[in-house]
């Protein structure tokens, strides 16, 4: 490494390294020790088949890994652990700044629940009654504006108004990367009638129950895949690391893995 100054600066190869190995051990014992009780929110606006596997799996000795069923899938890595701690300090940052200006208006991290299921919104405006929900995203802006938010963020603000009963929502985009540093945001405001409210809500009881009977049973299978939905199948195809136990192969997901 060419360096111009008078004093050692050496490029650590990855097998020299200090402060990476270090951070990614702190970072794999937090997360091998955080658990969630319940069924949350964010569990059913994805795949609730998922989110199964993922609270009956173990994790391996190196916490890297889950282990479900005999088999090891890989879990935490550089990039997950890099897309958490960005998206958490833009959202610390953000509901910051709500806090400062007016602690007694804006509520941070309002718990709601609803029978067995439970969620926290992130910014909730007690005097207007609207919840705000942010997401950092590394999608291309044009992406979003034209083809509008991820289903699955609309369906998780949806679930928070219809169980509090809000007024409406306003779903936040951060974007994030280089190539989003002349667009940075996008707002989208989310309503349900009073009739879309009532039935959001009997929906999420019923899979919360649905949830629960997989979990009970010990067999992941029996709860609600996203194998079926045109939009969130991309998470069979992308991101589930249970791909291979998962009945996954039934339905619209065959067309796609």
């Amino acid at each position: 490494m060419k360096s111009d100054y008078e004093f050692s600066v050496q490029r650590l190869e990855n097998d020299k390294q200090v402060f990476t190995p270090t951070l990614l051990e702190l970072w794999r014992d937090f997360y091998s020790h955080h658990r969630r009780y319940g069924v949350h929110v964010s569990s059913l606006c994805n795949c609730p088949r998922k989110s199964v596997y993922e609270e009956l799996s173990t994790f391996a000795k190196d916490k890297r890994f889950k282990i479900y069923d005999g088999k090891e899938y890989e879990w935490i890595t550089e990039i997950t652990m890099k897309r958490f701690k960005v998206g958490s300090a833009v959202h610390k940052e953000i509901q910051a700044d709500f806090r400062r200006r007016d602690p007694q208006r804006y509520e941070i991290e309002k718990s709601v629940m609803l029978g067995d299921l439970t969620g926290s919104i992130d910014i909730y405006d007690n005097f207007l009654d609207v919840v705000y929900d942010i997401k950092t995203s590394t999608e291309a802006y044009s992406t979003v504006y034209l083809n509008g938010p991820k289903k699955a963020y609309v369906n998780q603000i949806a679930s928070y108004i219809a169980m509090i009963d809000a007024s409406y929502g306003i779903l936040y985009y951060q974007f994030l990367g280089e190539n989003n540093e002349r667009n940075i945001h996008l707002e989208f405001k989310v309503s349900l009638t009073t009739e879309q409210k009532e039935e959001w809500r009997k929906m999420l009881l019923e899979k919360v129950a649905n949830y629960k009977m997989a979990l009970e049973q010990k067999n992941p299978n029996l709860a609600e895949g996203c194998y079926n939905d045109k939009e969130l199948v991309t998470i069979c195809k992308n991101y589930c690391p249970f791909a291979d136990s998962c009945q996954c192969a039934e339905g619209y997901a065959i067309k796609c893995l």
